[in-house]
């Protein structure tokens, strides 16, 4: 006897023909029976169960026009094997039997040949067993199981006294619902429920959960479940709060989900799924069979609502979701848009359930009867929420994605659930961003992590005067290096000085100000150093610059005097100001005298660029200088040391090179501009002058290294930053032997002089797509925020604030800029808002995530460039990598930029392609790739995006191309039967109109027309009719 599946068994028949042999969808049910049983009869009682329901014993075949269908065979005696467990202690046997449910949830399902009821009991000794029941979604839901066992609790004690079956037939079948279904809910009859979907799923954005694992290119089943019984009394409490406000209990933990949700992620609206028993109709009540349904909970928190608030919203959203219930998830993801993400499933990511099934246990006379909870490793989304009420307490069971999320993830997520609900049911009005998700002890442990801010053992010193404590102790030290010339730290005092008293005779009373418009040199050294001295603070201006952008930047910082060269002297040219000139700074006598600078008082402004189109000058004190370079716990640099200066003053990377060395007792080794971008000539200069200490830009290193492999090696201590370091290129260093003796990864804002944070990097796994950015640096503390500064759980997205020493005193004339970005904190202290989005890692580093205000979101789902970088510097012939968001047609599109290892023009960008979506979602792989032979580079080393080359047009916006083969006219002519529309060799299914159930149907006649075998994934693979012919063309292709 044959029937149509129900929508909801579409939906399944789909998934397993989009994943054959996926164990998500198997449904277990486990008791332990402590009595006397006799198996015999109970799977007798099981063989009733499955005689009186026909969906049980029935499969999926292909019906007429391709089309599946369920068909019911005739009954058969359910098997019922045992099996001994072994182990010398219960608790090891019960252990034991655990792992042997799991391994038998863990078998597949044919849907095809059934059958989808299986059925072990193990024997953990006498009188004692353990009943597992397990069957595939398509033909059951959890209110089956509870069906299931009442009616085995009904049926074995009466064929234990010899009786035949109690129960009454059934009413209807399962198949009577599935017609029932398909002639009611008509196209027609669901156009109201369309048309509620359509304006609800508006604008749509998937639930962005930051996984701890980079996403596999295609959803995995492998799953682990953690438990948490939230005690009584906030059950009580939740339970009163929601008759308060009139709403049930489910809306309550709704509510409480959507919270934390928000929470975790960081959006203003979150989206989940909620399991509906649809059992609407009475005669459907007992009947075993697949009846839930999966609908969509869009919550929007806009405005900080309370959670009373929250609760009518949540509760308004449900009703409404439940009177549209009808439509299965697989129709709602249709109208959320054409693009398929194989990584996860369709529209939701995250799935409530409330059980409330009928409270019939299993009972089994004169045995004592429980739940035998155990992992059964298998799971349907990427988090799998199952509420139940038990002995008074609010029992919450999360199936999770252990290719995704750790334990530690879960467990804390669900930590933090009981607190929002346990502080919402205390005070209802409280806005949901303001409610504790952190316990005392993980806030404690987080202000610790992120507090560096012990003392200095010699505070209040300022620049000049550490200085001069090494001209003391050392005068006749090398101080600074150039090329042949060098200068000890006496004669560098000198040279300072007189610099100092040219730059005093221009003190007009105002801030000394001095622009220096100098190339790295030992004059460029003296006169920053001659400036502080003077008391006064210096302006870097680099001489490449345009010479309009020198003009503001002396403009807009009011400076007083310049300091260059005659070389030099074109670029200050539009300057009406005093100009000092360094070959002309005779001493002079006697010497006037100085203001003596303070902690406080600046030491430089530095101009970094602004959103506004113009720089902003960030003023930078002493105490922030001192607090980079003395009395450090990140890198120890001492007389004896050779710290390379191959930075741009106009880059805060010099504050580090210049000022590490000096106020040391190191040697300051200038490196020139020409041999710092040539590889070959750096690496050779790097041994030349024995240098022990080394900045370079991320950029920089790569080129560096890419060329030139062991430039670095053996170096006391290599410092890369100022971008997102490479893992591939830092695991190859690392991998050859090519490493420094020392090499960290160092962040940090201008705003917080040059570093807040470093890392030690001593590996970096195979699966990485990062390099932690470490711990603050003494001097410095870090909280990870949300948007109202509070301190947000670990792994969980937020902006990072800096706070300590190495603060800069806010901006040049922008008092509302300043107070925008430099802001109180909640602790007591003043905090710098980076704006850059980071996560604490479970062993208390930072992992750098990117720009707050620079998100990157394609397809609708957010896109981290630095994963997809990753994976394409592991591609063969790939050196370094950059992924940026182009503007087009559909939206943003990703392009990537590669530099080869060799001729670009050799470099298969198809390949590449291919290597990525094996790896990748779809979403996720770009969808143009440039090779260069290497990536254009600022005056600070890092990459100039705006010299990158835009794309070619190939392969976009390309019009019809008609089949070129004869598979390919096969192709189109299905498509367009099925799609009705024209289809050419670029169609994409589903931008034509493609469905998931017209894939099954399109894949379906290609198997019968080409006489091959095609999976549904194919399709979803290479969704364009070229692509999916010339897979099928393979030979691999025709085998799937």
């Amino acid at each position: 006897m044959a029937a149509p599946l129900s929508f909801a068994q579409q939906r399944l028949w789909f998934l397993d023909q989009l994943h054959p042999g996926a164990t998500g969808y198997n449904i277990p049910s486990a008791h332990r029976i402590r009595g006397p049983l006799d198996d015999g009869l109970l799977a007798a009682a099981l063989t009733e169960v499955v005689r009186r329901h026909e969906v049980v014993r029935s499969v999926v075949a292909e019906g007429p026009g391709g089309q599946p269908e369920l068909r019911t065979r005739p009954p058969e005696p359910v098997k019922l094997p045992v099996t001994l467990v072994d182990g010398d202690t219960v608790d090891r046997r019960l252990a034991q039997a655990a792992d042997l449910a799991r391994a038998h949830v863990l078998r597949p399902f044919d849907l095809r040949h059934g059958p989808l009821l299986r059925a072990e009991l193990f024997r953990i000794g006498d009188d004692d067993h353990v009943l597992l029941v397990c069957l595939h979604h398509l033909v059951a839901d959890q209110w089956t199981l509870s069906l299931l066992l009442r009616e085995l609790s009904e049926l074995y004690p009466a064929f234990l006294l010899g009786f035949g079956s109690p129960l009454p037939a059934p009413a209807v079948q399962y198949a009577d619902f599935t017609r029932w279904q398909r002639e009611t809910l008509t196209d027609a009859a669901l156009e109201p429920q369309l048309r509620h979907w359509r304006e609800q799923l508006a604008g749509f954005e998937p639930l962005e959960l930051l996984t701890d694992r980079p996403r596999p290119p295609v959803q995995g089943w492998d799953g682990a479940r953690v438990r948490r019984r939230i005690p009584g009394r906030v059950l009580t409490a939740v339970r009163e709060v929601a008759a308060q406000h009139d709403v049930t209990l489910f809306a309550a933990v709704a509510a409480g989900l959507a919270a934390v949700l928000a929470r975790h992620t960081g959006q203003g609206e979150v989206v989940f799924g909620a399991a509906i028993a649809h059992r609407d109709r009475p005669e459907f009540e007992d009947l075993l069979g697949f009846f839930v349904n999966t609908v969509v909970l869009r919550t929007d928190l806009a405005g900080d609502p309370g959670f009373g608030e929250l609760l009518a919203r949540v509760q308004e959203t449900a009703l409404r979701a439940q009177e549209n219930q009808d439509l299965p998830i697989e129709r709602l993801a249709d109208l959320a848009g054409p693009d398929r993400d194989l990584s996860r499933p369709p529209l939701v990511n995250v799935v409530l359930s409330f059980l409330n099934t009928p409270a019939d246990p299993l009972r089994i006379p004169g045995s004592a009867v429980t739940e035998f909870v155990f992992d059964p490793g298998v799971v349907k989304f990427e988090l799998d929420f199952v509420v139940s009420e038990a002995d008074g307490e609010l029992v919450v069971d999360v199936d999770y994605r252990r290719d995704l999320f750790e334990r530690d993830t879960v467990e804390s997520l669900l930590r933090h659930l009981e607190r929002i609900l346990d502080g919402a049911a205390a005070d209802p009005a409280t806005p949901v961003a303001s409610l504790a998700v952190l316990s005392p002890a993980e806030e404690s442990r987080l202000l610790a992590w992120g507090n560096a801010a012990e003392p200095l053992d010699t505070p209040g010193k300022t620049v000049p005067e550490l200085f001069a404590e090494q001209v003391a102790r050392r005068p006749d030290a090398p101080a600074v290096r150039s090329g042949t010339e060098v200068l000890t730290y006496a004669e560098l005092d000198v040279r300072a000085g007189r610099v100092a008293d040219a730059v005093l005779a221009h003190a007009d009373g105002r801030p000394l100000c001095v622009g220096v418009c100098l190339d790295r040199s030992i004059d460029q050294v003296a006169a920053l150093l001659g400036i502080l001295r003077a008391g006064g603070h210096y302006l870097p201006l680099d001489p490449g610059y345009p010479a309009d952008r020198l003009g503001y930047l002396l403009g807009d910082a009011a400076a007083t005097v310049v300091v260059t060269s005659a070389a030099f002297a074109g670029r200050t040219a539009g300057w009406a100001g005093p100009t000092v000139f360094v070959e002309d700074t005779p001493a002079v006598s006697p010497r006037p005298a100085a203001p003596v600078p303070g902690p406080e008082d600046l030491a430089y402004v530095m101009y970094t660029s602004g959103s506004t189109g113009r720089p902003k000058g960030v003023r930078v004190p002493h105490r922030a200088v001192v607090r980079l370079v003395h009395e450090t716990d990140y890198v120890r640099i001492g007389p004896g040391d050779r710290v390379a200066h191959s930075s741009s003053i106009s880059f805060d990377a010099a504050t580090f090179e210049i000022w590490g060395a000096l106020l040391t007792g190191a040697e300051l080794v200038i490196l020139p501009r020409e041999t710092v971008v040539e590889p070959a000539a750096l690496a050779h200069e790097l041994r030349a002058r024995g240098v022990s200490v080394l900045w370079m830009t991320s950029s920089l290193f790569n080129h560096t290294v890419g060329e030139v492999p062991d430039a670095v090696a053996g170096i006391g201590t290599v410092l890369v930053g100022g971008e997102a370091l490479d893992p591939a290129v830092i695991r190859g260093v690392l991998s050859a032997g090519n490493a420094p003796q020392r090499l960290l990864n160092g962040y940090g804002p201008t705003e917080n002089t040059t570093f807040s944070t470093t890392h030690l990097v001593t590996e970096v796994p195979g699966d990485a797509v990062s390099v932690p950015i470490g711990r603050p640096i003494r001097g410095t503390r870090c909280y990870v925020t949300d948007a109202g500064l509070g301190l947000v759980p670990v792994g969980v997205p937020g902006e990072l604030c800096v706070a300590g020493l190495g603060l800069a005193h806010g901006y040049v004339g922008a008092p509302e800029l300043t107070a925008d970005r430099f802001v109180p904190g909640p602790h007591g202290d003043l905090l710098y808002r980076t704006g850059d989005l980071v996560r604490w890692r479970p062993d208390g580093t930072l992992e750098f995530l990117g720009r707050r205000d620079d998100q990157v979101k394609v397809r609708g789902y957010r896109v981290e460039p630095g994963e997809i970088e990753a994976r394409l510097t592991g591609c063969p012939g790939v050196r370094a990598a950059l992924v940026l968001v182009r503007p087009g047609d559909d939206g943003g599109r990703l392009v990537a930029y590669v530099v080869a290892d060799g001729d670009p023009a050799t470099l298969s960008t198809e390949d590449i392609k291919t290597q990525l979506a094996g790896t990748l979602p779809g979403y996720m792989v770009p969808g143009d790739i440039v090779a260069l032979d290497q990536f254009p580079l600022n005056a600070n080393g890092k990459v100039d995006r705006a010299r990158l080359p835009e794309p070619g047009p190939a392969g976009r916006g390309a019009g019809y191309v008609a089949p070129r083969t004869e598979l390919e006219t096969t192709v189109c002519r299905v498509w367009a039967e099925l799609l009705g529309a024209e289809v050419g060799v670029t169609g994409n299914f589903f931008h034509l109109g493609g469905t998931s159930l017209l894939a099954t149907r399109a894949v379906g006649r290609l198997r019968r027309e080409l006489g091959v075998r095609i999976s549904v994934r194919t399709l979803f693979d290479h969704p364009t009719a070229g692509e999916f012919a010339a897979a099928v063309a393979e030979p691999k292709g025709t085998r799937t």
